[in-house]
């Protein structure tokens, strides 16, 4: 029997076909990053804007017979503003003329449209439910706003734009703005409060399509439209009602032009609605915008692609900049008692910081700095008048700036000055370019990207929040959770040289990324030079640059209890101040690479080679720790000083029930900062390691770090210490049983068993996108009496099972590990026994198969 006959598309879905794909060949006609603020975006608004129309006409196409008499079919969010891009949903509302009235024959419209492969969202409520709903939720009363006609009735649709205009909650303006306000600061804390962000979301993120619309719906609540207009008014009419400057207006438009670009961009990249602009979209886009050829190379994309970015930064920025002085023009005046004055010359007007003569700014770099430092003590936003001027004197060349001591003391004062947190003067500095004319370098940060799959900040903002991180320290908010830290930064004496390595640690990234600690140090030490700081003061800076991932990766990747380890850095600091400086400096470093990166186990670490190198420095030759009659003899004395004495009777009592043969394995489990320790006890046996990596993988248990000792006798016993972690995220750790049915399988003799192969090509991004390691790579490095094999692989669960037998094949002993994973990236280090350099290549060929490559 043959099926239904295939419907046939409709002319409403045709057009609309051939509208999306009029869209794609406008963005593909752009054809250079800074055309998307002018021409080559305002074809492609025009473009969006015609699909938008056609796709509203295809609503009402589809439910013609639905809305017959009923109610009005009305298209609000980015399908009622003219915004729709291909892959979104169409969010619909029914609005019928009664509460009796039948919805059934829209529902069944709605079910047509996905049928037809159309997402749509459909609302059924009367124009007074729609009104009293919006009174306490601001999704209705923002719909109200993008409201546009598809279809049926027009009486219903005319009474909306009545009843919106008459609604209370429309009339009293300043309501409706806190409830806005409200809005964008709990989404700002959800999508973070920075612009600057790796990879940004276009939709929900700070100075994206969201904070424009808020722009829009501030200014249509001053300016609604009446009851004959049946499409949402534009963006550009609300400026004009709104008598917003040409200047504001120009830029806001310009921005929309970008914003909306690289979201229908970012749909054709993705084949649907997404809003995140991740690494391999942003390497995506240059061909889809025309910017480069299909055949181009990955460095011609990478170029085209920080373009891209760079336009999105500022187009966001002008957003937030632009976007709060259109809505305070719609704000209503606030009473005499609400002004205030704050400092000469400056007074605090309406929530934002007014000065009483803006044009002195276009001309006084320390009164302009002072203004920010003022802005961020009181922690309210600069007004608009001020904005101006501050762009106005980074823009002038005559002014200057270098070499001028009260310009360097007012740069310093606004770097130490500690607000609320809720305003950043150096990230208002920066974006006017006011940075750029105090330290010339800071011109190439400004929104340089880091795509290695690590940050989640641009670098010039991931510079500034590591300089806000010690100004947290300061107001105490983490006294609790970093005490070491708060206390070296409250009793600090070279404040002035921390904060400015921690606002430059990274001025190498855009000078050579591949060496940038190294090329970054000269250039941050002349800058001290050329700020005031005196010549000794400036090689301190530039030591903290050239040093400031030298602490991090020694605690991560190195033997701590090694005394060679600690000697080393001890011998690269001067005295205790440079090592607290150096400290501060890298955990301000660390804190800010992304939310969730700072674990307890590495600020654990670093405290710990902190505290170590403290003690070498104050005091030299003092004799090493030894074993107690209580203790485990014959082991190396890292032992002895990595462990307390109560946990070393432990190990002793463990010791003996295996050579006692009370026990054939102890499995111990014990909270440890940051994670779980483990101790397995057991007979040793080649292999040994492997065979219990096989177990964790059996019950979950997931290694951070792993001490591994062997206790010298008859027989052999190994004494491993692991900080673990369950796979599953579960903090509760593991049950009795649980740990019994681990130390049975450990018991088990035997070679280990052969471990799968890794997956080649398992990795989520390709090495083009985001510079992150998608094949495993094997280092080696001479340590005393040891070789140093460092392991970085894409992280899958048994990755370090692979490679502790591939070392077992290769009959080398593993005397320590140290296991780390960022951004899906395993990067375990290993002490072995000595390997020669003849054998080196052996032995990575072997490690590197068995990880799948």
């Amino acid at each position: 029997m043959p099926g239904p006959a295939p419907q046939r598309p409709s002319a409403a879905a045709t057009d609309e076909d051939a509208a999306w794909g009029a869209v794609v060949a406008a963005l593909s006609g752009v054809g250079s990053a800074a055309a998307l603020r002018g021409e080559g975006g305002r074809r492609v608004v025009a473009a969006i804007e015609d699909a938008s129309e056609a796709a509203r006409a295809q609503v009402a196409d589809l439910l013609a017979d639905a809305v017959r008499g009923t109610g009005a079919i009305v298209a609000i969010g980015a399908l009622g503003r003219g915004e729709h891009v291909g892959g979104a949903d169409r969010d619909l509302v029914a609005v019928m003329r009664s509460t009796h009235a039948d919805a059934g024959g829209f529902e069944q419209g709605v079910r047509d449209l996905w049928d037809r492969g159309m997402r749509a969202d459909l609302a059924v409520r009367t124009v007074e439910e729609w009104i009293d709903l919006a009174a306490g939720d601001l999704t209705a009363a923002t719909a109200a706003f993008d409201a546009s006609f598809c279809g049926g009735d027009r009486e219903p649709f005319a009474k909306l734009r009545r009843a919106v205009e008459d609604a209370p909650w429309r009339r009293d303006i300043g309501g409706f703005l806190r409830r806005l306000r409200d809005e964008v600061e709990e989404r700002h804390r959800r999508y973070g409060k920075t612009v600057y962000l790796t990879e940004p979301d276009l939709k929900h993120g700070a100075g994206g399509l969201r904070d424009l619309a808020v722009v829009r719906w501030a200014l249509a609540a001053a300016h609604p439209p009446g009851p004959s207009a049946t499409v949402a008014p534009s963006l550009s009419s609300l400026l004009e009602a709104a008598g917003i400057g040409e200047e504001a207006a120009t830029a806001l438009l310009a921005a929309r032009r970008v914003l909306l670009s690289l979201r229908a961009g970012l749909a054709v990249a993705t084949g649907r609605g997404g809003t995140r602009l991740a690494a391999d979209v942003q390497m995506r886009l240059p061909e889809i915008l025309g910017l480069v050829s299909a055949s181009a190379d990955d460095e011609e994309r990478r170029r085209a692609a920080e373009d891209v970015m760079q336009a999105y930064f500022r187009a966001a920025s002008d957003v937030l900049r632009y976007g709060r002085r259109a809505v305070d023009a719609v704000r209503p005046k606030g009473r005499r008692a609400d002004v205030r004055e704050v400092a000469p010359g400056f007074r605090v007007a309406g929530g934002r910081l007014v000065p009483t003569r803006p044009e002195d700014l276009r001309h006084d770099p320390v009164l302009a700095l002072e203004g920010l430092a003022i802005a961020v003590r009181e922690g309210v936003h600069p007004a608009g008048s001020m904005l101006d001027a501050l762009a106005g004197l980074a823009a002038d060349a005559r002014v200057a700036f270098a070499g001028v001591p009260e310009v360097s003391r007012a740069f310093f004062d606004l770097l130490a000055t500690v607000g609320d947190g809720r305003v950043s003067g150096l990230e208002i500095a920066s974006d006017l370019g006011l940075l750029d004319r105090i330290v010339p370098a800071w011109a190439g940060m400004r929104g340089k990207l880091q795509l290695e799959g690590l940050h989640a900040y641009t670098a010039d903002r991931h510079s500034i929040r590591a300089v806000e991180f010690l100004h947290a320290l300061d107001r105490g908010e983490h006294d609790k959770s970093l005490p070491l830290a708060t206390a070296l930064w409250l009793s600090a004496g070279r404040r002035r040289e921390i904060l400015l390595a921690a606002l430059l640690h990274d001025l190498g990234k855009a000078i050579d990324p591949a060496r940038q600690a190294e090329s970054g140090a000269p250039v941050a030490e002349r800058a001290a030079r050329d700020l005031g700081l005196g010549e000794a003061a400036a090689r301190r800076v530039g030591f903290l640059v050239r040093h400031h991932a030298t602490m991090p990766s020694m605690s991560q990747r190195r033997d701590l209890t090694d005394p060679a380890v600690v000697e080393s850095l001890a011998a690269t600091v001067a005295d205790p101040d440079d090592l607290a400086s150096l400290y501060l400096v890298s955990l301000a470093d660390m804190s800010q690479v992304r939310p969730g990166y700072l674990t307890d186990w590495k600020r654990v670490l670093l405290d710990e080679l902190y505290l170590r190198t403290l003690r070498q420095l104050v005091r030299r030759g003092r004799a090493p720790t030894v074993a107690s009659a209580q203790d485990v003899a014959g082991l190396p004395s890292r032992y002895y000083d990595a462990y307390d004495p109560q946990m070393r009777v432990r190990h002793a009592d463990a010791v003996e029930a295996i050579r006692r043969g009370r026990a054939e394995a102890v499995v111990e489990v014990e909270p440890g900062p940051g994670a779980f320790r483990m101790l397995v006890v057991t007979r040793d046996a080649p292999g040994l390691l492997a065979r219990i990596t096989e177990a964790f993988e059996c019950f979950g248990v997931e290694v951070l770090a792993a001490d591994v000792f062997v206790v010298p006798g008859e027989p052999k016993v190994a004494l491993d210490v692991f900080r673990v972690r369950r796979r599953d995220g579960d903090g509760a750790g593991w049950s009795p049983e649980e740990i019994d049915g681990l130390a049975r399988a450990i018991e088990r003799t035997g070679r280990p068993a052969p471990p799968s192969r890794g997956r080649p090509g398992r990795t989520g991004r390709p090495l083009s996108t985001a510079g992150a390691t998608t094949e495993p790579t094997v280092r080696f490095e001479d340590a005393p009496g040891h070789t140093i094999v460092e392991v970085r692989t894409p992280d899958e669960p048994g990755a370090l099972r692979r490679i502790a037998y591939a070392l077992f094949e290769q009959g080398i002993s593993i005397h320590l590990a140290r296991c780390s994973e960022d951004a899906g990236i395993a990067d375990d280090v290993f002490y072995v026994d000595p390997i020669g350099p003849d054998e080196r290549d052996h032995v990575a060929r072997a490690i590197v198969w068995w990880l799948g490559a």
